[in-house]
């Protein structure tokens, strides 16, 4: 009996007001965490709602991406398609012209119509060039474009073209003086970019030159 006795007053010494405080205070410390955790818990869910969103969206983004990448895949291959046929076709009516210009050429002793077709058949020339370098570019090797360079003689490359543009000059009544320095040394280029660039330059000229 002594010792139950003890017992009761030693649990009543125990709950005393400050522990009682204490306890509860500790209480109130966790029930602040415990709605601090619930919050960040709320917050991780509704995050992880929006990223499922975010990742929903980004897979119709990239299926409407490759979509996309199909159709430019299927538009690419129809050009390339085109630009084969069309050098194709190009090439079928321009091989007679250069293989019948030199032959129409030589039958004949008039010097103008010498001329003339040698103005022909150096369009047609540079008319194969540039289809040579469309099908390079269809076969997809671009390091090849441009780089077929040879020495050239720039007196002659501008004689040519002034000669290819003879007509044009002259139905704008345009007169070109050619002052080249005699001793001009040739250079290494590509033949074919030289005489778009010559040719670029001479239609701007008769472009913004008045008549006469």
């Amino acid at each position: 009996m002594n010792n139950r006795k003890n017992s009761i007053t030693s649990l009543k010494s125990i709950k005393s007001p400050e522990l009682i405080k204490k306890l509860r205070e500790r209480n109130q410390e966790l029930q602040k965490l415990y709605n601090q955790l619930n919050k960040q818990n709320k917050d991780f869910i509704r995050k992880t709602i929006d990223l499922t969103e975010i990742k929903n969206q980004l897979e119709d983004k990239n299926f409407e991406l490759e979509n996309a990448n199909r159709e430019i895949i299927n538009l690419l291959r129809a050009k390339t398609e085109f630009m084969n046929r069309v050098a194709h076709d190009l090439r079928t009516p321009l091989t007679p012209i250069l293989i019948l210009a030199p032959l129409i050429k030589s039958k004949t002793n008039d010097k103008k119509i010498k001329h003339d077709i040698l103005i022909v058949e150096n369009n047609a020339k540079y008319l194969n060039q540039l289809l040579n370098e469309l099908i390079t570019l269809i076969k997809r090797e671009p390091s090849k474009l441009g780089s077929n360079y040879e020495r050239l003689n720039m007196n002659d490359l501008i004689e040519e073209i002034l000669n290819n543009e003879e007509n044009v000059l002259k139905t704008h009544k345009i007169k070109a003086v050619k002052e080249i320095a005699p001793k001009l040394h040739s250079i290494m280029g590509n033949r074919l970019s030289l005489i778009e660039v010559l040719h670029n330059i001479i239609s701007n000229a008769v472009k913004f030159t008045h008549q006469g």
